[in-house]
């Protein structure tokens, strides 16, 4: 019952062009996630980030591509999207402390080139829907799915 309820969702999700992330319903750009070696690194990084999101409210997915192989990393939502891009970046930079910053630790573990992909959702409502979804459905690195 549950690999029929998953089938069901995964085709829900491809009716809607959620699934694949390279459908044409998703904006992506390329970013170097690591952690700068200076502040003008940093402060270039970010711009590029500027430059790329606006002030659109969504979803977006952070998949990590090494040696011409892929992995999904995280699924997120974002009011605005920028914002959360900007502080996941940031994340590289601090120090994690103990058990509280599991999400520090990540980023911090899983650096390199990725690719963001994101989409403008401006309900709240749809944001967290379509974000639990995806990531039941594509199983990302990080997993932070709950039952809603």
């Amino acid at each position: 019952m549950v690999n029929d309820i998953r089938s069901e969702l995964q085709d829900f999700l491809e009716s809607k062009q959620y699934i694949p992330l390279t459908s044409p319903l998703w904006n992506y750009f390329y970013f170097s996630q690591k952690k700068p070696q200076s502040s003008e690194e940093e402060s270039k990084q970010l711009d590029k980030i500027k430059s790329q999101l606006k002030k659109e409210r969504g979803i977006y997915a952070l998949e990590l591509i090494k040696e011409n192989k892929s992995e999904l990393l995280y699924i997120g939502k974002g009011n605005p999207i920028r914002d959360r891009i900007l502080s996941h970046y940031k994340k590289l930079s601090k120090n994690p402390k103990k058990d509280k910053d599991n999400r520090i630790k990540f980023f911090q573990e899983n650096q390199g080139e990725v690719k963001i992909y994101y989409l403008e959702l401006n309900e709240k409502g749809e944001q967290e829907i379509i974000e639990h979804l995806l990531s039941y459905i594509l199983q990302p690195k990080y997993k932070k799915w709950r039952p809603i």
